[in-house]
């Protein structure tokens, strides 16, 4: 019996690399947004703490404002940043999912393939045994 042979698994493979690499791009748009994500809840914080050493005064309160100022402006730069990535994030997800739908039916195909394969493989090895049965009744008579 022949072996079973899916044309297209090269270009099978070639999408699936691809998925693999839409994957990876995906984690690393994740993890950009998360530290983005991170860097502006640390900045917020900074500007609380010396939003209120400023508010008590004294004599780091002129400093405190400034240093709260500065993190006010990097908020502002990270908001920027914050955008760029989730559209970042947007089309590598896209691209993930499309390239996740065209392995799919690249995969599906192939198992129809192999279906009708088999199913033709069965039915010739039943023609080629029911050609012996009838031989073998044929050669005893």
């Amino acid at each position: 019996m022949q072996r079973f042979r899916f044309r297209l698994d090269p270009l099978l493979r070639l999408r699936a690399q691809l998925e693999r690499a839409a994957r990876r791009e995906l984690a690393r748009a994740t993890a950009a947004l998360q530290t983005v994500n991170r860097q502006l809840v640390n900045a917020a914080r900074g500007r609380q703490e010396f939003g209120e050493a400023a508010a008590r005064g004294g004599s780091t309160g002129a400093l405190a404002r400034a240093l709260e100022a500065g993190l006010l402006r990097q908020e502002w730069r990270l908001l920027g940043e914050k955008r760029r990535a989730v559209a970042t994030l947007e089309t590598a997800r896209t691209s993930y999912l499309q390239k996740t739908v065209e392995v799919g039916a690249l995969e599906n195909l192939r198992e129809r393939r192999f279906e009708d394969w088999k199913n033709a493989a069965q039915r010739a090895e039943e023609l080629e045994l029911d050609e012996l049965s009838r031989l073998m009744r044929e050669g005893a008579k």
